[in-house]
Parts: structure tokens; sequence; C-alpha cells
């Protein structure tokens, strides 16, 4: 009622509403499942040019609270990957028009799936900006970017260089292989681990 009576072009106006969309999102996962598509859909159409979104300091609460509802939403992983390309397609359509916002939130939300774990979206919305010829990528973004065109499924893996140990299995001493082409064999398994994790080594 009380936003009912206010001039639209308040502030207040516009900041409540998005507020209380954000608000709701872990109630509507949990209790309100019936809402979730809906409440999707109210996501995908906020206007990320809008300059009262910029003021509202909501930007990256709007971003993660509508791909963490997606995440949550109770489908199929195959499924919740086909809901967020869906909204990166929305998204990336409406900051067309606004080359320093595409940048910006594009690499927010970017970063938000890979700490997420949510490669294939990641992989999507990478994809889809570095061939969007209406865009142009801020360089060190465009550089993160390149790295899923180079590692998508098909490409030719570059190759590896072995520069410390080595164990050599099946190999002469003056014959040990420098690079990952090197090695002879019908198959080769290539595990990889990150140095931060104490199970790896392991």
């Amino acid at each position: 009622m009380f936003l009912a009576v206010l001039p639209k072009n308040f502030y207040v106006s516009y900041y409540l509403p998005l507020r209380k969309l954000v608000s709701s999102v872990s109630t509507i996962a949990q209790y309100r499942t019936e809402e979730i598509q809906a409440t999707i859909n109210a996501f995908r159409k906020i206007d990320y040019t809008d300059p009262h979104l910029q003021k509202s300091g909501l930007p990256a609460d709007v971003i993660e609270s509508h791909f963490w509802l997606i995440e949550n939403s109770g489908r199929s992983l195959d499924s919740i990957y086909i809901e967020m390309n869906k909204s990166i397609d929305f998204l990336v359509e409406n900051l067309l028009q606004d080359n320093q916002q595409l940048n910006e939130i594009t690499e927010y939300l970017f970063k938000f799936l890979e700490k997420r774990s949510l490669f294939k979206a990641s992989e999507y919305l990478a994809l889809k900006l570095l061939n969007e010829k209406d865009c142009s990528i801020n360089n060190d973004f465009a550089a993160q970017l390149e790295s899923y065109r180079a590692m998508k499924k098909g490409i030719i893996a570059p190759d590896f260089a072995f520069k410390k140990d080595i164990i050599n299995l099946g190999y002469k001493a003056t014959k040990l292989p420098k690079k990952l082409s090197n090695l002879i064999s019908k198959y080769t398994v290539v595990v990889f681990g990150a140095s931060w994790c104490p199970q790896c080594p392991q």
C-alpha cells in the first residue's frame, strides 16, 4: 500500500521491490517452490543498465541470488545448465548497450560461476562473450575467457613439458621424455591436481 501511493520515479519505489526479490530467494527455494520459475523470470527482467541498480548497491546480490536460485531449484543438473544459459542470454543481451557494465557484471558472474564450480555455465558465458561481435571485452578479462575456448572439447590440448621429477618406467636414463607428446604408449592418463590440496600428492 505504501509503495502503491508513491510516484513511480521515486527511488524507494525501485529499491524496495528489488530488495524484497533478492531477500526472498532462500525462502522460495525451500518453502515456496511453486514460485521458483516466476522468481527466475523476474530476475531475467531486471535492467542491468539502469542507474538505479548501480545506486542500490545490489548488483552483486542480484546476480548471486539469481543463479543460486537456479542452482537450488530442484532440477536435474542438465536442466540447471539450460536455465543458467537462458539467463546468461537475457543478461548479455540487456548489457550490450553499455560496454562498461557488460564487462563489470559479466566478469563478476564469471567468477561467481567458477567459485560455485558451475563450469558448464562459465564456459557458456565465456564463449558467448568471445563470439559476440557487438561488444569489446577488457584485455585481462578476455584472457581469462580465452582459456575456455582453448580447452573446449575437441580442441587439441597443449603439450606439457616435464621440468621436475620424472619416474622413468620403461625408459632409459638417456632417453627420458622431455614432454607429454614424447611418451610412447597406446593410452596416456593425465591426472590434474591442485598445489594447495593436501590430498593431491597422495
